[in-house]
Order: C-alpha cells, then sequence, then structure tokens
C-alpha cells in the first residue's frame, strides 16, 4: 500500500470539490438533530481547565487526586483552557462545531493515502456511514478526550506513512495524554526499526512523562486515586461474557485493556498492517471495558474505516457499515432478541471477534510494502530505517 499523497490531476479537481460538498453537507445534516440534546459531557472539561487554572485546595496539579472523576489527560485539559473564559454556551457551541469538524477532515485526509479505482466513491460512501456515528460522539456527548485521541491518532497514520517516527512518536504521546485509552496506539512505532525506533520510543516515553509527571510529583496519591476509581460494569458489557459479574471495575481490568490493545496492535504491525492499529486498540476497548457508553462507538467505526479505506480496495465499506451496524444502529431497530443486556454483550464480543480476524487472518499479509514509502534503500531522507511489512 503505497502511502505517499497523492496529487491531485486537474481533470480530478472538480470530483474531488463534489466529493468535499457533499461530505460536509452530510455532516452538516447529522449535527441537526444531535443539537436536540447536545454537549451531554461538554461541562467536565471545562471544569477540569478551571481546576487547572486554580489555586484553591484541590486545584493545579492536586486536581486528578482530588477529582479522580476526571478521566482524561492534561492534554485534553490544555485543549479546553481557550474556551474557559468564554460564556458557557458559547465556549460549548464553538467546542461542538469544531469537534463535528474535525470528522470530515479526518475522512477527507485519508485520501492521499489511498490507492486503487475509485477512491472518491469509496470514501464518500465510507463517509455517509461513519459521520453520522461521528457527530453523536462530537455533538450529542461533547467528548473532546476521545475525539483528540482519534484525531492524533489518524495524525499519527500520516506521520509514519512520511516516515517521520519522531514526529509520529510526538503524535501518539498526545494522544494518550488526552485519553489514557490510546496508550496501545505506540505499536504504531514498531513500523520503524533500528535507531529510529530506539528514539521514536524515547520521545514517546518523554511525552507521556512530561504531561504526567508534574502531577504525580506535586501530589503522590494521583496514582492510586485514579487506580482506584471505578465505574459499574454495565450488563450489556463483554465482560459479562467472560463471566465478569462484579459491580465495579476489576483492578485488573484497565491494564489488561491497555495491554491488549497493544499486542494486538503489534500483530498488526507484524502482519504488515500498521493502519490496523487504531482498530486493534478500539476493539481492546470495546471487550474489556466495563462500560458500553454509545460514543465508544465512534472510535470502532473511525477506525474500521481506515482499514476499509487503506487495507482494502472493495468499494463497499464491508468493516465500516458491520461495526456501524453492530454497534450503532441496532440500538435504534426493533430487534428484541438482541436488544437484550446479554445479547448486546454478545453482539460485542463477536465484533471485536471478527474485526481481529478480519486484520489478522483474513487480509492478506503485505511483504516489502514499507520500502513502498521511500526509496529502494527502505530510508527516509533521515535514514530511518523500516521493519518489514510482514514477518514471514
Amino acid at each position: 500500500m503505497p502511502v505517499s499523497p497523492t496529487l491531485v490531476a486537474p481533470a480530478d479537481e472538480p470530483r474531488l470539490r463534489r466529493l468535499h460538498l457533499l461530505l460536509w453537507a452530510w455532516a452538516a445534516v447529522w449535527v441537526v438533530p444531535f443539537l436536540a440534546l447536545a454537549s451531554v459531557s461538554w461541562h467536565f472539561f471545562p471544569l477540569g481547565s478551571r481546576l487547572l487554572l486554580g489555586s484553591a485546595p484541590g486545584d493545579g496539579l492536586d486536581l486528578y487526586a482530588a477529582h479522580p472523576q476526571l478521566q482524561f489527560g492534561p492534554v485534553t485539559l490544555l485543549a479546553a483552557t481557550p474556551l474557559v473564559d468564554l460564556p458557557y454556551r458559547l465556549g460549548e457551541r464553538v467546542a461542538l462545531l469544531a469537534l463535528a469538524a474535525l470528522g470530515p477532515v479526518l475522512l477527507l485526509s485519508l485520501r492521499a493515502l489511498m490507492t486503487g479505482p475509485q477512491r472518491d466513491r469509496r470514501l464518500l460512501l465510507a463517509g455517509l456511514v461513519t459521520i453520522p456515528v461521528w457527530d453523536e460522539v462530537a455533538v450529542h456527548f461533547g467528548h473532546l478526550d476521545d475525539v483528540l485521541a482519534l484525531g492524533l491518532g489518524v495524525a499519527a497514520l500520516h506521520a509514519v506513512a512520511s516516515r517521520r517516527p519522531l514526529l509520529a512518536a510526538v503524535l501518539l504521546a498526545a494522544a494518550a495524554d488526552a485519553k489514557p485509552w490510546a496508550v496501545g496506539f505506540v505499536a504504531l512505532l514498531l513500523v520503524f526499526r533500528g535507531r529510529p525506533l530506539l528514539r521514536a520510543v524515547g520521545v514517546w516515553a518523554a511525552g507521556v512523562a512530561t504531561a504526567w509527571l508534574p502531577f504525580l510529583l506535586d501530589a503522590p496519591a494521583t496514582a492510586a486515586r485514579l487506580g482506584h476509581f471505578t465505574i459499574p460494569v454495565a450488563p450489556s458489557s463483554a465482560l459479562h461474557v467472560f463471566g465478569v459479574t462484579a459491580t465495579r471495575t476489576p483492578p485488573w481490568d484497565r491494564p489488561a485493556q491497555l495491554l491488549l490493545g497493544l499486542g494486538l496492535g503489534a500483530l498488526a504491525v507484524r502482519r504488515g498492517h500498521w493502519p490496523a492499529v487504531l482498530l486493534m486498540v478500539v476493539a481492546a476497548r470495546l471487550v474489556l471495558d466495563p462500560a458500553t457508553y454509545p460514543y465508544y462507538t465512534s472510535g470502532a467505526v473511525l477506525a474500521a474505516t481506515v482499514v476499509d479505506l487503506l487495507l482494502t480496495t472493495t468499494t463497499t465499506p464491508v468493516l465500516t457499515v458491520v461495526s456501524a451496524a453492530t454497534l450503532y444502529a441496532v440500538r435504534f431497530a426493533p430487534l428484541p432478541d438482541l436488544l437484550t443486556q446479554p445479547g448486546l454483550a454478545w453482539l460485542r464480543v463477536v465484533f471485536v471477534a471478527a474485526a481481529i480476524a478480519v486484520v489478522l487472518l483474513v487480509l492478506q499479509p503485505r511483504h516489502g510494502r514499507m520500502q513502498d514509502l521511500g526509496g529502494p534503500s527502505g530510508l527516509d531522507e533521515a535514514g530511518a530505517e523500516v521493519a518489514p511489512a510482514s514477518a514471514s
């Protein structure tokens, strides 16, 4: 899969403009119904930013120790800071529109990484499915942290495709610093090898430490308070399929979720399917998270779209449609047998198993595809050596 940016031929410009217009119009259409009940969770983000800037007990670097319910990282706090001084409703609307606009931006950015025929048609079909789900997380929930993690993850794909390991490391660290579940995205760096890999991992670790160490050093109780914060295990969670019936998050659950995402991401890279790292990490979240909030689905659908557009050449985005149907549309369908809590739990397990199987077993290993990113030497202009796309 050669993923260097593709120049747009003059004859293609009208078609590309139509694609942009259709996707942006579709995004605007779906903003409207979600505005009726918008920004369900937005209030957490300006609150966190005000606490970060405050000087009262529990503010500043003590905020995570005092408010462990703020389960997002310092990058999210900083991103919300410019809106704190605005009137609340104005800041909220600015944020929601910006988050909604990022959906078409991310989708259209993938066009430069696509190959094969009918790229615009494939992208349009994928966008028709993805954007309604994206607008729910962006507008209905206003989940700045998840949007940042996913956006930075897609940006890291571009950095990897351009053979810029240090930039990829910075973006992946920022994703983890926005939302901790995105730690597994670091598996993308395994595309590189040798010194570039070691330097990139070092930069990533430094980026994560720079964001979190001030809080840990200032309030040593931060790690314990965050680690002990639990939420109820939803009856529709996939954990119930595995026999976890505890009423609160098991202590092993969060570490297992991060390790599973990292392991699955590493296997995807080994198979030569490094764009699928995002899907593997999201799959680990879906199958091991005690909650089943609808905004989790946005990550699954976007990551499935990445796999459909960058790792297949089929016109219909099959994995995208399946993810949207099994994790999102089913909530609105009159299917009493599936809409039981155990039925929804099994749907999550089935989707995760199918996504992993597609990436690791169905898609053919890509031999030497990383060399398509640069010259025959396998090095970029900075000498960044890359691992073979497939270990076989």
